[in-house]
């Protein structure tokens, strides 16, 4: 069982992506606001953050690089319905490493497998 922070600001996804988490024996917490999930984030707690990219007040990649800087350890998965790519290159400085993309529309086993990857 891993320890999962799943950040969204859709709650429709937020309930899907949990109940699908839940099921497989995760625990999640969740948040639909990104600077409550940053304020409220713990280190060395979660196994992986899942995150939205494109939120208001804070996008996904701005949030994983605040939660990197607390926990560089932290796996981390950004979940994006856009086409931007999400590389680790001199030329895109906010870029970073270790970091999982997955694009939606995602099935919910493709989701378990892709999660179950990343948590090894």
């Amino acid at each position: 069982m891993a320890r999962i922070l799943l950040v969204d600001d859709d709650k429709d996804h937020l309930k899907l992506f949990t109940i699908v988490l839940e099921q497989q024996g995760h625990s999640v917490e969740v948040y639909a606001d990104p600077i409550t999930a940053l304020l409220k984030f713990r280190s060395n707690y979660y196994d992986l953050a899942v995150l939205d990219y494109l939120m208001p007040h804070l996008n996904g990649l701005d949030l994983y690089t605040k939660i990197k800087e607390i926990d560089s350890k932290l796996k981390c998965c950004m979940i994006t319905a856009t086409h931007e790519q999400f590389t680790d290159d001199e030329e895109n400085p906010r870029r970073l490493k270790n970091m999982t993309v997955i694009r939606k529309p995602i099935s919910n086993a493709d989701l378990i497998t892709e999660i179950n990857s990343i948590l090894g």
